[in-house]
């Protein structure tokens, strides 16, 4: 079958079409308070087309989600109440921080493969970690003509936007060529700041996909601890960005019609510390996922006959029964925008997560 757009599309199980548009938010890791960063080139306007908004907010544990209740989390509730979602997906099985649990989200390969095992930004590219050229969602999406954008909340995902920058990503050998650098937009500020930026320039150019990162949780729970009112209290701030990017999709039919929200993390936290991999409060992790065309349902059921729920397990790589992880979230973008998997990516490389 082919789409509106002239790609060819898979109708997953349940008849769900996805890749009307993409949404996700991450919520993620370890955070430095840092000044306002900013970049942007040209970046290629995608009107009545998918679009894909990826927000990481780190350090969150799902099941604070449901001790806070719908009154102070109501962006989070709607989320689950309206879309597809697990309290029990996983992170990467080898570690439970940032810098490497979303390099396997922005390109789809295991911790071992792409060999990012620092949480600092070293100066080098994740090409150099790996030994070879990785390409990414960024690298996919803007060889496909797609703009791009990342708004982090660390210093450390400099590293990111290196690696896929001018001097580092492999040319654009798909069709026309878009340019060597893969992320259109870069910026990295607080995130209210992120928030305001953000979606002044969602409303304006509507990105093909676009990643955006918030900090403040796992700031909070590093400085007070993941049972404290001030980690409490970054969580509803964050919930109140989520429904300023909200209403700028709803206020506007292009992003209405063919936008969806995914929402996962690089790990949750344990105390003051999320650094044991073998801790259950920092590999379990929630998943989200809403917009138009996703059904109200467990993520597990859509995802049944791929993933297992683990019950309170963290699988190994290798085993027959996985769970729904973060690093499935590069070739689920993919697949919503109608496009095939990261090359040498080996996570959801079917692009089954939603069935087909």
């Amino acid at each position: 079958m082919v789409d509106t757009w002239g790609r060819r599309v898979r109708i997953p199980r349940l008849r769900i079409l996805l890749g009307l548009g993409v949404v996700i938010v991450l919520i993620g890791a370890c955070s430095q308070v840092s000044p306002p960063i900013a970049h942007s080139s040209t970046a290629q306007v995608s009107t009545h087309l998918p679009k894909v908004i990826l927000i990481s907010v780190d350090g969150l544990n799902p099941d604070v989600i449901a001790r806070m209740g719908e009154t102070r989390l109501p962006n989070f509730h709607r989320l689950r109440a309206e879309g597809a979602s697990t309290h029990n997906a996983r992170t990467m099985v080898e570690l439970t921080s940032t810098l490497p649990n979303h390099s396997s989200m922005f390109t789809g390969w295991n911790i071992g493969d792409h060999e990012v095992t620092f949480n600092r930004d070293n100066g080098a590219t994740i090409h150099q970690s790996a030994g070879i050229q990785v390409s990414s969602i960024f690298t996919v999406a803007h060889d496909n003509g797609l703009s791009t954008a990342l708004y982090a909340g660390k210093p450390k995902f400099d590293f990111y936007d290196r690696s896929w920058n001018e001097d580092f990503a492999e040319p654009d050998v798909t069709g026309t060529d878009d340019g060597p650098d893969k992320i259109d937009d870069y910026q990295r500020a607080s995130g209210g700041v992120t928030t305001r930026d953000y979606v002044t320039k969602l409303g304006e150019e509507g990105f093909g996909i676009s990643v955006v990162h918030y900090a403040e949780v796992d700031d909070a729970g590093h400085d007070h601890g993941s049972g404290s009112p001030e980690y409490r209290g970054a969580i509803a701030d964050v919930d109140a960005w989520i429904g300023d990017i909200l209403n700028v999709v709803e206020a506007d039919r292009d992003l209405a019609e063919n936008t969806v929200l995914v929402v996962t993390a690089d790990h949750g936290t344990s105390g003051t510390s999320h650094g044991d991999p073998g801790d259950p409060d920092n590999y379990t992790i929630l998943f989200y996922i809403w917009g138009t065309g996703i059904p109200h349902a467990d993520l597990y059921t859509l995802a049944e006959g791929s993933r297992t729920d683990p019950g309170t397990r963290q699988p190994l790589n290798g085993e027959a029964e996985q769970p729904i992880r973060n690093g499935d979230v590069a070739n689920l973008i993919l697949d919503l925008i109608h496009l095939g998997p990261v090359p040498g990516s080996t996570i959801n490389t079917e692009q089954d997560l939603l069935g087909g």
